[in-house]
């Protein structure tokens, strides 16, 4: 016989991993703690597993994880036919959720809902903006309704009805050698540029595309922002790669890799591509996103950003012998952390070891910086 799991008990549930503890969790949604801590045993007993792994709620069971998922689809379909439902019964005709490309909300979308408005419909339409692959999974999993996006490989639960075909262009600085081409490009002509690697690249399942978006270093989520990249000549070492790096960094830190694997250590280059100046806002916003739940993908962590930085991160001097910054990343994430490199062969300047020698700090911490903090974190 199947067992009834309760709705309450799923609400309890999501609040607590949204906010981080039972207490809190309580507060969101106005019941006792030791009403929540109940309604998780009962959830817990109803499932036949645990979904923490340990009393103190900090991180999911693999169970949990996968009824955290299953929770939030339920939810959210719940709250849209309840939605439905009253919205019918007071006279409208319910609600669509969409997701669509930034390129399609910005540019197809507006005129096609200004003309259901013209045509007299009444439903409430909320629109969000994502990634292909997001969408195909948010409506996979009953987030939204309508997805509006690139679909590569046809999935069986889905029904997918093409609106218009594209060709796929080549977008260049309009200096570029390939720019003055009067006749369409050969895959060939493409071998050793540079490129911008988004979402589209792995949704249009040509392996002339992922062949190229393997080698990018920069990635970009929708086409506005490739456009802008490649317009302002930012897309490499001036800036491009160390967003992606620094991004790619945030995005192992965020999504919980240190909690599962604490004792792992990166050592990330060109002065921690930026974070350690960004920390105070870093972890300022992630409790605020955490808060508003506006990213389910975004999870209380047992520590702070700022704490896996000094803990899990060492950061190298490469490309930027500069005393200043130096010295601010040694006091922010401490003496031991902070190691010297050369971002040869891009940046080789005899001068940046002399930067290096000339540095205002005491002989130990700088033979600490030069030597014993690579050999202590690299086992030499």
């Amino acid at each position: 016989m199947t067992k009834t799991i309760s709705l309450t008990g799923m609400r309890s549930f999501v609040a607590v991993c949204e906010t981080g503890g039972v207490r809190a969790a309580a507060d969101q949604i106005g019941r006792t703690p030791s009403a929540v801590s109940m309604t998780l045993k009962q959830l817990e007993d109803d499932i036949g597993a645990p979904l923490f792994e340990s009393e103190r709620k900090g991180a999911l069971s693999p169970v949990g994880r996968i009824v955290l998922d299953e929770a939030r689809a339920m939810i959210a379909h719940y709250d849209r036919a309840c939605l439905a439902m009253t919205s019918y019964a007071a006279d409208r005709q319910g609600r669509c959720d969409v997701a669509s490309v930034p390129s399609v909300a910005v540019t197809l979308l507006p005129r096609a809902i200004a003309q259901l408005r013209a045509e007299g419909s009444r439903f409430d339409i909320h629109v969000r903006d994502s990634d292909s692959s997001a969408i195909v999974d948010a409506v996979e999993n009953g987030m939204v309704e309508v997805g509006l996006c690139v679909l590569a490989t046809r999935r069986p639960q889905l029904s997918f009805e093409p609106l218009f075909h594209e060709p796929l262009d080549f977008v260049c600085p309009a200096d570029h050698p390939l720019a003055k081409s009067k006749h369409p490009l050969k895959w060939s002509q493409l071998d050793g540029e540079s490129f911008i690697r988004n979402g589209a690249a792995a949704a249009l399942g040509l392996a002339e595309t992922e062949a190229l978006a393997a080698d990018s270093k920069l990635t970009a989520t929708n086409v506005s922002s490739n456009l802008a990249m490649v317009e302002a000549g930012l897309d490499g070492a001036i800036f491009g790669f160390g967003v992606e790096v620094g991004l790619h960094l945030l995005r192992i830190i965020t999504s919980g890799v240190f909690d599962r694997y604490p004792s792992l250590q990166i050592a990330v280059g060109h002065m921690g591509e930026a974070l350690p100046f960004w920390l105070f806002r870093l972890d300022y916003m992630h409790r605020a996103t955490v808060r508003s739940k506006r990213y389910p993908c975004i999870q209380p962590l047992k520590k702070t950003i700022f704490d896996y930085m000094r803990e899990n991160v060492y950061i190298t001097t490469s490309g930027m012998a500069w005393e200043p910054a130096i010295k601010f990343s040694q006091e922010v994430l401490g003496v031991e952390r902070v190691l010297y490199a050369m971002d040869y062969p891009y940046q080789y300047e005899a001068d940046e070891v002399r930067t290096h020698d000339n540095l205002a700090i005491s002989d130990a911490d700088k033979k600490k910086l030069m030597q014993t903090n690579a050999e202590r974190a690299f086992k030499l």
